[in-house]
């Protein structure tokens, strides 16, 4: 019997490599004879740097940056261990996990610590930055990390401006560095919005971090200003692309700025750990995350391997802290042969997350008896 243990983290309690090991701790004391199989994954967002770090087993480093608000801080840069791709996870600079609730304002919220942390990978030589977009606070465009990267936004009166959310819709010409390094820069994100619109960065992601309804509408104007300052100073037209509106329009900065390919997070990191190899070669699969429901087949890590597993004829468990019970048909026919939520049901969502470690071991052992 060989079981492949494939989740993506559960936000706010277990990490996917946590994940893995609580489980293997009890396959091992209680079920020896059975193989586990061991991939922790991620799809570009929160934990992205942790599975790439346990993947290449090259290094991770603390470095001096910004947060949003562009107060100091230390936020790491992740190694492959050759040291020619750099890995930066934005949420470790410029997410809103970063904020107090009242904190949260996509006006002065800025990706500049982004950028300086490309900026200091970029000082060790490396060939190609990995860049994880996701959980970010901000609505900037990319503006704060090209800020970071020595681009300067101009106003009207030739002042450069910071690069936010609040200053968008005043900054008239965009000034590139002097000197440009050569690298290639790989995003992972699985947001598909365009920058602006009805379905771009403001609109859909904006009220999530603390933008008002009549933020929203400055931010949009200034997304759409900041995408002919791109095209007109820059010569890229990238805002109708998909993704371009990922985490506050980065995605698009990423274009624009730094000429940057837009992937796949949660299939970059499936092909890099030869996941479809693998589950072919085992009798069971087990993911899961944080909440199941019906983002979960559009895009998502568990909604991906599951599918897979489907298509290999594999049987696939769904793990989770909650899901979506109204969509329980649609999650069994997207490839989950079963949904377990790893609390008991009434556990209060605190107490869930508190002893999350605890509720996946006692789910464990019930799996490991009926395999």
């Amino acid at each position: 019997m060989r079981i492949l243990l494939a989740p993506n983290a559960f936000k706010e309690s277990l990490s996917a490599l946590e994940f893995n090991r609580l489980f293997s701790e009890v396959a091992r004391a209680e079920r020896p004879e059975i193989e586990i199989l061991s991939i922790p994954l991620a799809d570009g967002g929160d934990g992205t740097l942790e599975v790439i770090h346990h993947l290449w087993q090259g290094t991770i480093e603390m470095v001096d940056s910004a947060d949003p608000l562009r107060r100091p801080i230390r936020a790491p840069i992740g190694y492959s261990a050759d040291r020619k791709t750099a890995l930066v996870e934005l949420p470790s600079t410029s997410g809103l996990v970063l904020l107090a609730p009242n904190e949260r304002n996509p006006l002065k919220t800025t990706t500049l610590g982004v950028g300086l942390l490309i900026g200091e990978a970029l000082k060790n030589g490396v060939q190609q930055i990995l860049l994880c977009i996701g959980g970010s606070a901000t609505v900037d465009g990319g503006s704060g990390m090209a800020e970071g990267l020595g681009f300067r936004h101009l106003n009207a009166d030739g002042k450069p401006l910071p690069g936010c959310g609040g200053n968008l819709t005043e900054m008239t010409r965009i000034s590139p560095p002097d000197m440009k390094v050569p690298f290639k820069t790989v995003v992972l994100s699985d947001v598909t919005n365009p920058l602006y619109g009805p379905n771009g960065a403001a609109v859909v992601f904006g009220p999530q971090k603390g933008a008002s309804p009549e933020m929203v509408k400055e931010l949009d104007e200034g997304l759409r200003n900041l995408a002919d300052l791109w095209e007109k100073d820059l010569g890229k037209k990238v805002a109708d692309l998909p993704g371009s509106g990922a985490a506050g329009g980065i995605g698009g900065g990423a274009m624009a700025y730094l000429d940057a390919e837009l992937v796949s997070g949660g299939d970059w990191i499936l092909k890099e750990t030869c996941f479809e190899e693998k589950l072919a070669t085992v009798d069971l699969v087990i993911t899961g995350e944080g909440q199941l429901d019906a983002t979960t087949l559009q895009g998502k890590i568990p909604g991906k391997v599951a599918l897979l597993a489907q298509k290999a004829g594999v049987p696939c468990l769904g793990l989770c802290g909650t899901f979506d019970e109204n969509h329980l048909d649609d999650l069994l026919a997207g490839g989950f042969s079963e949904i377990l939520p790893l609390a008991p049901k009434g556990t209060a969502p605190e107490e869930s997350i508190r002893r999350a470690g605890l509720f996946l071991q006692q789910c464990a052992h019930t799996i490991l008896e009926r395999v």
